[in-house]
């Protein structure tokens, strides 16, 4: 299985009790995985690092910080994916799986 396949492959949970804080800038994210995030916004292009924080909607002080890659732009969806990410944040995403799956 390709890196691309593996990726996709993984479980997506739909954006709606998640957005994306990139400096002091709110975006709807769209989905996220373990293995990265997409995003609505405009600006961004491919290739591009971007540090971000992963609010949730229900607790704005459930945050945590995230470094991910642009890996496609359609739009006005950025789909990323994390970049050398800690356990930690592969812990926090899989806990937001386990509760809205």
């Amino acid at each position: 299985m390709t890196n691309q396949q593996d990726r996709r492959d993984r479980v997506r949970l739909p954006g709606q009790v998640l957005f994306v804080k990139i400096g002091f800038a709110p975006y709807p994210l769209i989905d996220v995985s373990e293995g990265g995030i997409a995003f609505e916004a405009e600006g961004f292009s491919v290739g591009q690092s971007v540090d971000l924080k992963i609010v949730s909607v229900l607790d704005e002080s459930d945050t945590i910080d995230a470094k991910c890659e642009v890996l496609n732009v359609e739009g006005y969806r950025v789909a990323t994916r994390f970049t050398d990410p800690p356990q930690e944040l592969i812990d926090h995403i899989k806990s937001y799986i386990d509760q809205w799956d």
